[in-house]
C-alpha cells in the first residue's frame, strides 16, 4: 500500500496555532511519531517557505493551467486551502499512490491515527476520522481517500463565493452521488485548533 500524507498550511493559521502551542515544531513532532509506525510519504503544502525536513511544496512554485483549473472561465480562482487539496490530489495520482491522507495543519493527531483508520480501507473508499467541535461527516481534515475516488472527484468545482459550506462538503457530496463507500468514525481522537481559536476569540 503506497500512501501519501498531505498537510495544507497557511501562514495566518500557523501563526494563530503557534500562539496556542501547536506551531511548526509540534506539527513536525506529530509527523515524526506517525511515520515511526507507518510507511507514509509526507508532503507539506504551504503558502510560505517553511524549514520543514519533509518535502514542502509552495503554491507559487506550482504551474497550473489556470483555465483548466476553473470550472468556468469567469469564475473566481479557488481559495487557498482548496488549491492545496487539488494540487495534492494531482500529485497523488501522478505518482501512483494508492491513498491520499489529509491531515489539516490545525489538527493534532496521534501516531496510531493511520493504522486505526486504515482498518476500514478493505470495505470503504473514503474514511473520515471526525473532528471536534461538530464531528461533521463531511469534514476531510483527517481523512483517507482512495485513488479510485480521486480519479473521478476533484476540487475544481468548488467556488468559495458561491458555496459557503466548504470544499470538503462539495467533494463528499459528489463522492456520495457517485456511490463511493464512505466510513465516518471517531476511532482516533484528535485535537482541533481552529475550534480553540474560535473559543479564544469568543472569550475576548
Amino acid at each position: 500500500m503506497k500512501v501519501m500524507l498531505a498537510i495544507p498550511i497557511t501562514k495566518s493559521k500557523l501563526e494563530e496555532q503557534t500562539d496556542l502551542g501547536y506551531g511548526k515544531d509540534k506539527i513536525e513532532e506529530c509527523i515524526d511519531n506517525l511515520k515511526g509506525i507507518n510507511p507514509i510519504d509526507v508532503y507539506i503544502f504551504s503558502d510560505i517557505e517553511l524549514d520543514f525536513k519533509y518535502k514542502t511544496i509552495v503554491d507559487t512554485n506550482i504551474s497550473i493551467d489556470e483555465q483548466k483549473f476553473r470550472p468556468f472561465i469567469d469564475s473566481p480562482l479557488l481559495d487557498d486551502v482548496t488549491l492545496k487539496r487539488e494540487v495534492a490530489r494531482r500529485i497523488c495520482l501522478e505518482n501512483n499512490y494508492d491513498y491520499l491522507m489529509f491531515i489539516d495543519s490545525d489538527i493534532m493527531f496521534k501516531p496510531d491515527v493511520f493504522m486505526k483508520m486504515s482498518k476500514f480501507l478493505n470495505k470503504f473508499d473514503i474514511v473520515i476520522n471526525r473532528c471536534p467541535p461538530d464531528f461533521s461527516k463531511t469534514q476531510i481534515g483527517c481523512s483517507i481517500i482512495s485513488r479510485e475516488v480521486l480519479k473521478y472527484v476533484n476540487f475544481n468545482s468548488y467556488c468559495k463565493d458561491a458555496n459557503t459550506l466548504g470544499e470538503d462538503w462539495l467533494f463528499m457530496t459528489i463522492a456520495r452521488y457517485l456511490d463511493f463507500e464512505i466510513k465516518t468514525t471517531r476511532i482516533s481522537p484528535v485535537e482541533h485548533f481552529t475550534y480553540k481559536m474560535i473559543e479564544v476569540d469568543r472569550d475576548e
